[in-house]
Protein backbone atom coordinates (compact mmCIF):
# COMPACT_ATOMS: atom_id res chain seq x y z
CA UNK A 1 0.00 0.00 0.00
CA UNK A 2 2.96 2.19 0.97
CA UNK A 3 4.94 1.38 -2.34
CA UNK A 4 1.63 2.53 -4.11
CA UNK A 5 1.37 5.87 -2.39
CA UNK A 6 4.83 6.78 -2.94
CA UNK A 7 4.45 5.94 -6.37
CA UNK A 8 1.67 7.50 -7.59
CA UNK A 9 3.80 10.64 -5.47
CA UNK A 10 6.36 10.34 -7.88
CA UNK A 11 4.24 9.80 -10.81
CA UNK A 12 2.02 12.64 -9.88
CA UNK A 13 5.46 15.02 -9.96
CA UNK A 14 6.37 13.78 -13.16
CA UNK A 15 8.67 11.08 -12.74
CA UNK A 16 6.29 8.52 -14.68
CA UNK A 17 9.41 7.92 -17.14
CA UNK A 18 12.99 7.13 -15.97
CA UNK A 19 14.81 10.70 -15.87
CA UNK A 20 18.67 10.49 -16.23
CA UNK A 21 19.00 13.96 -14.70
CA UNK A 22 19.99 14.25 -10.94
CA UNK A 23 19.17 17.55 -10.03
CA UNK A 24 17.26 20.95 -11.04
CA UNK A 25 20.44 22.90 -9.35
CA UNK A 26 23.30 20.74 -11.73
CA UNK A 27 25.42 22.17 -14.49
CA UNK A 28 23.91 21.02 -17.86
CA UNK A 29 27.25 20.49 -19.48
CA UNK A 30 27.56 16.50 -19.19
CA UNK A 31 29.39 14.17 -17.53
CA UNK A 32 33.14 16.22 -18.32
CA UNK A 33 34.13 19.03 -16.00
CA UNK A 34 36.24 20.75 -17.45
CA UNK A 35 39.05 22.67 -15.29
CA UNK A 36 38.32 26.61 -14.86
CA UNK A 37 40.74 28.88 -16.51
CA UNK A 38 43.84 28.92 -14.88
CA UNK A 39 43.69 25.59 -13.30
CA UNK A 40 46.60 22.85 -14.18
CA UNK A 41 46.87 21.33 -17.12
CA UNK A 42 44.50 18.09 -17.22
CA UNK A 43 47.43 15.66 -17.42
CA UNK A 44 48.41 16.85 -14.03
CA UNK A 45 44.96 15.69 -13.23
CA UNK A 46 44.58 12.79 -15.59
CA UNK A 47 42.18 10.33 -13.73
CA UNK A 48 40.44 12.93 -11.56
CA UNK A 49 37.39 15.06 -12.17
CA UNK A 50 37.06 18.75 -11.48
CA UNK A 51 34.61 19.56 -9.04
CA UNK A 52 32.68 22.38 -9.84
CA UNK A 53 33.35 25.71 -8.01
CA UNK A 54 30.16 26.43 -6.83
CA UNK A 55 30.23 22.90 -5.37
CA UNK A 56 33.11 22.44 -3.50
CA UNK A 57 35.24 22.41 -0.60
CA UNK A 58 38.21 24.59 -0.52
CA UNK A 59 40.43 21.77 0.02
CA UNK A 60 39.08 19.42 -2.50
CA UNK A 61 39.26 20.67 -6.23
CA UNK A 62 39.50 17.07 -7.56
CA UNK A 63 38.31 14.06 -6.89
CA UNK A 64 39.48 10.71 -8.75
CA UNK A 65 37.35 8.85 -11.22
CA UNK A 66 36.56 5.79 -10.50
CA UNK A 67 34.54 2.58 -11.99
CA UNK A 68 31.78 2.23 -9.34
CA UNK A 69 31.30 3.38 -5.64
CA UNK A 70 32.43 0.01 -4.23
CA UNK A 71 35.78 0.05 -6.58
CA UNK A 72 36.22 3.51 -5.20
CA UNK A 73 36.00 2.36 -1.44
CA UNK A 74 38.05 -0.53 -2.29
CA UNK A 75 41.14 1.78 -2.68
CA UNK A 76 41.02 3.06 0.72
CA UNK A 77 41.43 2.04 4.31
CA UNK A 78 39.29 -0.02 6.56
CA UNK A 79 38.64 2.81 8.43
CA UNK A 80 37.33 5.21 5.93
CA UNK A 81 35.29 2.22 4.30
CA UNK A 82 33.26 1.69 7.20
CA UNK A 83 32.63 5.51 7.67
CA UNK A 84 31.74 5.89 4.13
CA UNK A 85 29.49 2.44 4.34
CA UNK A 86 27.75 3.77 6.98
CA UNK A 87 26.97 7.27 5.22
CA UNK A 88 25.71 5.62 2.31
CA UNK A 89 23.31 3.70 4.30
CA UNK A 90 21.84 6.93 6.27
CA UNK A 91 21.09 8.71 3.36
CA UNK A 92 19.70 5.08 1.59
CA UNK A 93 22.31 4.55 -0.75
CA UNK A 94 22.00 7.84 -2.41
CA UNK A 95 26.15 7.90 -2.42
CA UNK A 96 26.56 4.97 -4.31
CA UNK A 97 27.73 5.19 -8.48
CA UNK A 98 27.66 2.10 -10.74
CA UNK A 99 30.15 3.91 -13.88
CA UNK A 100 32.65 6.93 -14.45
CA UNK A 101 29.04 8.65 -16.48
CA UNK A 102 26.66 8.03 -13.47
CA UNK A 103 30.05 9.49 -10.71
CA UNK A 104 29.94 12.79 -13.21
CA UNK A 105 26.10 13.31 -12.85
CA UNK A 106 25.78 12.56 -9.50
CA UNK A 107 29.27 15.26 -9.03
CA UNK A 108 27.28 18.02 -11.41
CA UNK A 109 24.14 17.31 -8.62
CA UNK A 110 25.87 18.12 -6.27
CA UNK A 111 26.26 15.13 -4.16
CA UNK A 112 29.18 14.42 -2.11
CA UNK A 113 32.65 12.54 -3.15
CA UNK A 114 34.19 9.44 -0.85
CA UNK A 115 37.38 12.46 -1.01
CA UNK A 116 35.11 15.08 0.39
CA UNK A 117 33.22 12.91 3.13
CA UNK A 118 36.74 12.36 4.07
CA UNK A 119 38.36 15.38 3.81
CA UNK A 120 34.97 16.79 6.17
CA UNK A 121 35.47 14.45 8.55
CA UNK A 122 39.00 15.85 9.49
CA UNK A 123 37.44 19.48 9.80
CA UNK A 124 36.41 21.28 13.15
CA UNK A 125 33.14 21.88 14.19
CA UNK A 126 34.46 25.37 14.45
CA UNK A 127 35.88 24.90 9.87
CA UNK A 128 32.18 23.59 8.54
CA UNK A 129 30.30 26.27 11.26
CA UNK A 130 32.44 28.93 9.04
CA UNK A 131 31.70 27.36 5.99
CA UNK A 132 27.44 27.10 6.35
CA UNK A 133 27.14 30.54 8.48
CA UNK A 134 28.76 31.51 4.90
CA UNK A 135 26.27 29.55 2.80
CA UNK A 136 28.75 27.43 1.40
CA UNK A 137 26.54 24.50 -0.45
CA UNK A 138 28.69 21.73 0.97
CA UNK A 139 29.56 23.39 3.99
CA UNK A 140 26.29 23.73 4.69
CA UNK A 141 25.62 19.59 4.40
CA UNK A 142 28.70 18.84 6.00
CA UNK A 143 27.80 21.02 8.86
CA UNK A 144 24.26 19.28 8.75
CA UNK A 145 25.26 15.99 9.10
CA UNK A 146 28.28 16.72 11.59
CA UNK A 147 25.58 18.67 14.35
CA UNK A 148 23.26 15.33 13.54
CA UNK A 149 25.75 12.93 14.39
CA UNK A 150 26.21 15.44 17.82
CA UNK A 151 22.86 15.21 18.35
CA UNK A 152 22.38 11.34 18.15
CA UNK A 153 25.87 11.10 20.64
CA UNK A 154 23.84 13.54 22.68
CA UNK A 155 20.91 12.04 22.79
CA UNK A 156 22.88 8.28 23.41
CA UNK A 157 25.27 9.93 26.20
CA UNK A 158 21.54 10.88 27.93
CA UNK A 159 20.20 8.19 27.57
CA UNK A 160 18.87 5.61 30.74
CA UNK A 161 20.68 9.18 33.33
CA UNK A 162 17.22 9.83 33.87
CA UNK A 163 17.27 13.82 33.00
CA UNK A 164 14.95 15.55 30.56
CA UNK A 165 17.00 15.34 27.25
CA UNK A 166 15.06 17.95 25.72
CA UNK A 167 16.70 20.83 28.04
CA UNK A 168 20.15 19.80 27.85
CA UNK A 169 21.97 22.20 26.05
CA UNK A 170 24.34 19.79 23.56
CA UNK A 171 20.61 18.23 22.24
CA UNK A 172 19.04 21.90 21.49
CA UNK A 173 22.23 23.50 19.99
CA UNK A 174 22.83 20.44 17.93
CA UNK A 175 19.29 19.31 16.93
CA UNK A 176 18.55 23.13 15.66
CA UNK A 177 21.76 23.62 13.87
CA UNK A 178 21.02 20.03 11.93
CA UNK A 179 17.45 21.33 10.88
CA UNK A 180 18.88 24.87 10.14
CA UNK A 181 21.64 23.90 7.84
CA UNK A 182 19.87 20.57 6.54
CA UNK A 183 17.22 23.11 4.83
CA UNK A 184 20.13 25.88 4.04
CA UNK A 185 21.52 22.92 1.61
CA UNK A 186 18.17 22.55 0.89
CA UNK A 187 17.81 26.56 -0.45
CA UNK A 188 21.52 26.53 -1.65
CA UNK A 189 21.49 23.33 -3.80
CA UNK A 190 18.34 22.63 -5.05
CA UNK A 191 20.19 19.17 -5.03
CA UNK A 192 18.18 15.43 -4.72
CA UNK A 193 20.94 14.87 -2.03
CA UNK A 194 20.21 17.82 -0.45
CA UNK A 195 16.38 16.56 0.16
CA UNK A 196 17.55 13.03 1.83
CA UNK A 197 20.04 14.98 3.72
CA UNK A 198 16.46 17.11 5.10
CA UNK A 199 14.57 13.82 5.45
CA UNK A 200 17.16 12.13 7.29
CA UNK A 201 17.92 14.72 9.89
CA UNK A 202 14.34 15.43 10.66
CA UNK A 203 13.20 12.00 10.55
CA UNK A 204 16.12 11.37 13.08
CA UNK A 205 15.01 14.26 15.17
CA UNK A 206 11.21 13.57 15.36
CA UNK A 207 11.20 9.48 14.15
CA UNK A 208 8.26 8.24 11.74
CA UNK A 209 8.56 7.50 8.41
CA UNK A 210 7.03 10.39 6.75
CA UNK A 211 10.37 12.78 6.52
CA UNK A 212 12.36 9.99 4.20
CA UNK A 213 8.96 9.61 2.58
CA UNK A 214 8.42 13.36 1.73
CA UNK A 215 12.02 13.53 0.62
CA UNK A 216 11.82 10.99 -1.89
CA UNK A 217 9.12 12.74 -3.21
CA UNK A 218 11.16 15.78 -3.18
CA UNK A 219 14.18 14.26 -4.74
CA UNK A 220 12.13 12.60 -7.83
CA UNK A 221 10.70 15.67 -8.22
CA UNK A 222 14.82 17.42 -8.35
CA UNK A 223 15.40 15.08 -11.10
CA UNK A 224 16.70 12.00 -9.04
CA UNK A 225 16.41 8.91 -11.13
CA UNK A 226 16.67 6.49 -8.49
CA UNK A 227 13.90 7.65 -6.10
CA UNK A 228 11.37 5.11 -7.80
CA UNK A 229 13.51 2.61 -6.80
CA UNK A 230 14.43 4.05 -3.69
CA UNK A 231 10.30 4.10 -2.69
CA UNK A 232 9.88 0.61 -3.85
CA UNK A 233 13.24 0.13 -1.26
CA UNK A 234 11.76 2.37 1.52
CA UNK A 235 8.10 0.36 1.06
CA UNK A 236 9.76 -2.77 2.36
CA UNK A 237 10.63 -1.25 5.35
CA UNK A 238 7.46 0.45 6.09
CA UNK A 239 4.26 -1.06 6.39
CA UNK A 240 0.93 -0.58 7.73
CA UNK A 241 1.22 -1.58 11.75
CA UNK A 242 4.92 -0.27 11.71
CA UNK A 243 5.80 1.40 14.75
CA UNK A 244 5.39 4.39 14.41
CA UNK A 245 3.19 4.13 11.43
CA UNK A 246 3.31 6.14 7.92
CA UNK A 247 0.25 9.05 8.82
CA UNK A 248 -0.37 10.03 5.50
CA UNK A 249 -2.08 13.28 6.21
CA UNK A 250 1.58 14.26 7.37
CA UNK A 251 3.47 13.79 3.93
CA UNK A 252 1.76 17.14 1.80
CA UNK A 253 2.74 19.77 4.81
CA UNK A 254 6.35 18.10 4.92
CA UNK A 255 6.58 18.32 1.01
CA UNK A 256 5.28 21.80 1.49
CA UNK A 257 7.67 22.75 3.52
CA UNK A 258 10.57 21.36 1.78
CA UNK A 259 9.52 23.01 -1.70
CA UNK A 260 9.48 26.63 0.81
CA UNK A 261 12.79 26.03 1.71
CA UNK A 262 14.04 25.03 -1.79
CA UNK A 263 12.28 28.09 -3.26
CA UNK A 264 14.04 30.44 -0.30
CA UNK A 265 16.18 32.51 -2.41
CA UNK A 266 15.05 31.60 -5.81
CA UNK A 267 11.18 32.37 -5.31
CA UNK A 268 8.67 30.71 -8.01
Amino acid sequence: MVRGILACLVFVLGLGSCSTETGNAAPSSGETIAPASGAPAADDHAGEIRLPDRWRLPAVPYVKAARSWNDRLSTLSGADRSKLESLNARYYGMLEFDSQEEQAKLIAAGVPMPEEWLAAEKMSDETLAVLATANSPKGSMFFANRQLDRYLDAMQRLEGMGSDRDFDSAVINSKTQAMVYAGNALALTRSPFAAYLYGSVFARIYGGPEYMAAAISVAGALGDRRSQELATGYDQRVEWGSSPPLRLGSLAPIEATMWLEIHRYRPL
